[in-house]
């Protein structure tokens, strides 16, 4: 499938490319509406951010023929839901679940970015989410995930960096730049991508009030873990008892969440291109 490349490789190749579509400012995003809700779940989206009637054709079309592409499989997940990312990585024991594996951690990313991807494809617009977390990504029987919750998604208009608004989302995922301001731009949700990631590999939150103040905000702590490469081993997730292939592709994918979690929103830049050229 992959030529010489391992799977892990080919995996990590994968997530970087499709990453370098969200650095290079694209909204996080896959529509994952209940039947039934389908067409006005749009059409109220269209009305709330003021999308033309073309673009929400657009989308329209664009997520019927992807939901037509798979649809058998779309049919048979619905009704076999597994939760959120929420429940299968930091409250699995308590639901009696498997911890989640290296490979499902880094396909669960993968499909995040897709996301980001295809709702790009669709609309030449930048549709900004503000609310990527864990508890808005889903997770199908096949382990294989997409992300919720429109609640929050704003429209930059064409020409525009950034859109002022009021603040939004969750603590622990904003970006400093639009928590200082209330300028939302495309940036806000590489870091809230880059977040993720960091939970991914740590299984822990990005806020978590059972621990130390100094240890309590993850990407602080990521931070300080990233001045030594040493560090890395021990603050991975106990639970993925890692060989020496799969640390190289953690040792990859933290790179990456540094670089998305940048401080400031120009350094999130297009790193993705860079590491796969």
């Amino acid at each position: 499938m992959c030529g010489s490349f391992t799977a892990n490789e080919w995996l990590i190749q994968r997530l970087e490319t499709l990453s370098a579509v969200v650095l290079a400012s694209s909204a996080l995003c896959m529509v994952l509406l209940p039947s039934g809700t389908f067409s006005s779940g749009l059409i109220g989206m269209a009305l709330s951010y003021g999308l033309s009637l073309n673009t929400y054709k657009e989308l329209r079309k664009g997520i019927i023929d992807f939901k037509a592409k798979d649809r058998k499989k779309d049919s048979q997940s619905d009704d076999k839901r597994l939760g959120t990312l929420t429940q299968h990585l930091f409250e699995c024991h308590e639901n009696g679940c498997s911890p989640l594996t290296w490979k499902q951690r880094v396909t669960i990313a993968l499909d995040v970015a897709r996301g980001v991807e295809y709702l790009r494809s669709l609309a030449q617009q930048s549709f900004i989410h503000r609310d990527l977390k864990p508890s808005n990504i889903l997770l199908g029987d096949d382990m294989r995930a997409k992300v919720a919750d429109f609640c929050l998604v704003k429209n930059a208009p064409n020409g525009k960096y950034f859109v002022q608004t009021r603040l939004a989302g969750t603590f622990g995922y904003l970006a400093p730049e639009y928590a200082a301001t209330g300028r939302v731009t495309t940036k806000v949700d590489v870091y809230a991508f880059g977040v993720v990631l960091m939970e991914l590999i740590t299984g822990r939150r990005a806020l978590d009030d059972t621990m130390p103040d100094e240890r309590s905000h993850l990407v602080t702590l990521f931070r300080r873990i990233l001045i030594n490469k040493e560090n890395i081993p021990k603050a991975i997730d106990q639970n993925l008892n890692p060989n020496e292939e799969t640390m190289e592709s953690i040792y990859k994918v933290v790179e990456l969440a540094g670089h998305c979690t940048a401080c400031e929103a120009y350094q999130r830049s297009v790193w993705g291109t860079q590491s796969t050229s």
